[in-house]
């Protein structure tokens, strides 16, 4: 072997043993990357052959021949159970959980919901004959003391949402007016919520009329009844409104402030605590959890 050749020959064995090396990196990287998705699945195919199988003469079948045909290994697929939806869970109640229920509650709830809030936060357990039991005793309890029991499952989660946001009622800025309660149910309308009536509101014992320029933005407090038990305390603000843009006011926040100007004074009720809700900027973006990602 000549020289020459010699040298190209090792210039091509330590590009081959590059190569492979690099190959070995990608891949070693790649299976790190990958854990997960090589992790076994417990899934259920439910399989099906695409043609009849043939019966096999066992007295005469060819000794060497291959008796079962490709055509015998070919599927179709029936079922799959990671692609069927997952049936809802039932769950004793532990605590009051805005809703879904009260303590001793028997609830149906998605499994995600179960398994991700329910369960690892306490608030609930699997259905067993003993919760059962503690379930029974807690029914009779409620039936000798009504007034402690919530009016439905969610009334409490419907107090906690109205005592949480502000109302914009709109209101004429040139027209006389007074602030009757229909005013209110047609501002709750406004933002998805649907009155019944107008006895469920309750308006200030003082008197609200107008127009007046300075009344824009200023805040009062009315109160609803929740299926004739619950009363819910609702921020309200006045938002005076007209047709010509030229005299149009500057646009109120919808967003509940921690600080309010009354409209007068002992306007605004002790019981309207600021909101626990934290402002939301232009520059929040939302973080989903990885274990939210994906339903059970």
């Amino acid at each position: 072997m000549s020289r020459e050749m010699s040298r190209k020959l090792s210039t091509h064995l330590l590009a081959w043993r590059h190569c492979a090396l690099l190959m070995r990196t990608d891949l070693i990287q790649s299976l790190s990357e990958r854990t997960f998705s090589l992790s076994s699945s417990q899934n259920t195919w439910i399989l099906k052959r695409q043609y009849q199988l043939k019966l096999i003469d066992l007295e005469h079948r060819h000794p060497v021949r291959r008796q079962i045909q490709m055509s015998d290994q070919v599927y179709e697929v029936v079922e799959c159970t990671h692609e069927k939806p997952t049936p809802p869970i039932q769950l004793l109640l532990l605590t009051d959980v805005p809703a879904y229920g009260k303590a001793g509650h028997l609830v149906t709830v998605p499994r995600n919901i179960a398994r991700m809030f329910l369960l690892p936060e306490g608030k609930a357990e699997y259905v067993t004959p003993e919760g059962i039991a503690v379930f029974e005793a807690k029914k009779r309890e409620e039936a000798l003391h009504p007034e402690l029991q919530s009016s439905s499952a969610t009334s409490l989660s419907t107090v906690a949402h109205l005592s949480d946001i502000l109302l914009l009622v709109p209101m004429n800025m040139h027209n006389p007016w007074k602030l009757e309660r229909w005013h209110i149910r047609s501002a709750l309308r406004l933002i998805g919520v649907w009155s019944p009536n107008d006895d469920v509101i309750e308006l200030p014992q003082q008197e609200i009329r107008g127009p007046h320029l300075e009344m824009h933005g200023k805040s009062f407090s009315v109160f609803i009844r929740i299926n004739g038990k619950e009363r819910a305390h609702l921020l309200c603000q006045i938002d005076l409104r007209c047709k010509d843009p030229a005299d149009a006011l500057p646009v109120l926040d919808t967003f509940k402030p921690d600080q309010f100007e009354p409209l007068f004074p002992g306007a605004v009720s002790d019981e309207n605590k600021p909101t626990t809700l934290k402002r939301r900027l232009p520059t929040d973006r939302p973080v989903v959890p990885r274990h939210q990602v994906v339903d059970f």
